[in-house]
């Protein structure tokens, strides 16, 4: 799916990552195109269409996170589908696990303010910036993210460049250990006034 806003930051990646869109291995989740499509902006790419439904701009019915490949895609892009999918999360995972080492993501969604639509699946959630990184490892698995709302908060916008080789968490602070009572000087008698 496309709307204006989608295409214009889709552009903007593009304009920053010019090698991702073309002479590239793509892999487009919900590509079903029922209001427009990013498709045109990648050039000669050997372009894998993936969708829970059937319709134009789909290869393969199959839902994101069974899709089985042995594959990984320089360029994974999933635009206006995971408010639709009722297992975004494991689709979150999924778009991770296919985009190559050095690939880059690319992720729009409804965001926190966007009104209900199209929800001929029988669910609909909209995604917000503390969903995404709850749920994405962006520092330890990405060298270069952007997670950002567009027209207040209707819009979630997102691309990242997978590293090479991840990078290990961050250390959680340590809790303090409970103080330990006191021991007193016990009474030795000495200094007691009679």
């Amino acid at each position: 799916m496309a709307h204006r806003e989608q295409i214009e930051f889709v552009k903007s990646v593009k304009n920053q990552f010019p090698q991702h869109f073309q002479n590239a291995k793509v892999l487009e989740v919900g590509s079903r195109i029922v209001c427009g499509t990013c498709r045109g902006l990648f050039d000669d790419c050997n372009y894998t269409g993936i969708d829970m439904e059937p319709g134009p701009g789909v290869q393969i019915v199959v839902h994101a996170a069974d899709y089985q490949t042995e594959s990984l895609y320089d360029t994974v892009i999933c635009c206006e589908a995971l408010e639709h999918d009722k297992r975004w999360k494991e689709t979150l995972a999924s778009l991770v696990k296919l985009t190559r080492p050095g690939g880059l993501l690319i992720i729009t969604a409804a965001g926190p303010d966007r009104v209900r639509h199209n929800d001929e699946n029988g669910y609909y959630g909209n995604i917000s910036q503390t969903d995404l990184k709850r749920n994405l490892k962006e520092r330890e698995l990405f060298s270069d993210h952007v997670i950002r709302y567009d027209r207040g908060k209707l819009d979630i916008q997102m691309y990242a460049v997978k590293r090479e080789t991840p990078v290990a968490p961050e250390p959680k602070p340590k809790a303090k250990a409970p103080a330990k009572p006191r021991k007193t000087a016990k009474s030795t008698g000495r200094g007691r006034k009679k």
